[in-house]
């Protein structure tokens, strides 16, 4: 699993993951595990060990060329969660 990096961009502290995370500041940048798999207008879709979950663009900024090589990886994400490929 690749590790991606994500910027706190929300200009306050912020727990990683779920409510419980690591807290993260402001302007601080993170690596966490994962695959991406799509860019959505409000987030990105990260498969972080078969849990897909949406990382709020809002709050987070993914860095780097994370997105390269994933051609292919939405059309997976949707039939994954019942729908179909556009």
């Amino acid at each position: 699993m690749a590790k991606l990096t994500l910027t706190n961009i929300s200009g306050d502290t912020r727990s990683l993951g779920r409510p419980d995370g690591l807290p993260v500041q402001a302007g601080d940048v993170v690596a966490v595990d994962g695959q991406f798999l799509e860019e959505l207008s409000d987030a990105y879709l990260i498969d972080q060990g078969g849990q897909i979950r949406a990382w709020p663009k809002e709050t987070w900024q993914l860095s780097g060329t994370a997105r390269t090589g994933a051609a292919g990886a939405s059309g997976a994400a949707a039939k994954s969660k019942g729908g179909t490929e556009s």
